[in-house]
C-alpha cells in the first residue's frame, strides 16, 4: 500500500509541475498524505488548495478533520463552521463541529450543536449519546 501512496505522490508531483495551482492535484496530495496519518503535511495540502479556491468543501473537510487530529481545534473549528455556511445541513460537519466543541471543553456549546442535529436528524442515535456524554461532562463541571 505504501508504494502505490508513493506513486500517486510522484504522478500528482508531475501535474503540479506543468499546473502547479492545479486544485484537484493538490487537494489528491492532501488526501494521499491523510490516508497516510501525516497529517501535518495534509493539512498543508489543504490549506494550499484552499488557498485557490476558499470554498472548496472536501478541502475544508480534510482539513478540519487533520487540524483536529494534530489537536489544532480553534482551527478546525474554524474549517467546520465554514462548511456549516456553505451547507447549514451538513451532518457530518455539524457532528465534527460539537465533538471539536467538547474538545474545547465548550460544553455548552457542544451540546447546542448535538440538539441542532438532533432537531434536524431525531433519530441519529450517534448525536444522542454524545449529547449524553456532554450534559454528564457539564454537570461535574458545575459540581467541581
Amino acid at each position: 500500500m505504501l508504494e502505490q501512496y508513493r506513486e500517486a505522490l510522484r504522478a500528482f508531483d508531475g501535474v503540479l509541475e506543468k499546473d502547479p495551482d492545479n486544485i484537484k492535484a493538490i487537494y489528491n496530495v492532501g488526501v494521499v498524505c491523510f490516508k497516510q496519518k501525516l497529517y501535518e503535511t495534509a493539512s498543508r495540502a489543504f490549506k494550499e488548495a484552499l488557498a485557490i479556491n476558499p470554498w472548496h468543501e472536501q478541502s475544508l473537510r480534510y482539513l478540519g478533520i487533520s487540524l483536529a487530529k494534530i489537536g489544532e481545534y480553534e482551527e478546525s473549528l474554524k474549517a467546520f463552521e465554514k462548511l456549516l455556511r456553505i451547507n447549514p445541513q451538513d451532518v457530518q460537519s455539524m457532528n465534527y463541529r460539537g465533538v471539536i466543541l467538547g474538545k474545547l471543553e465548550r460544553f455548552g456549546e457542544a451540546i447546542k450543536a448535538f440538539d441542532e442535529i438532533l432537531h434536524i436528524y431525531p433519530d441519529m442515535t450517534d448525536a444522542k449519546e454524545k449529547l449524553e456524554v456532554l450534559k454528564s461532562l457539564e454537570n461535574e463541571e458545575h459540581f467541581s
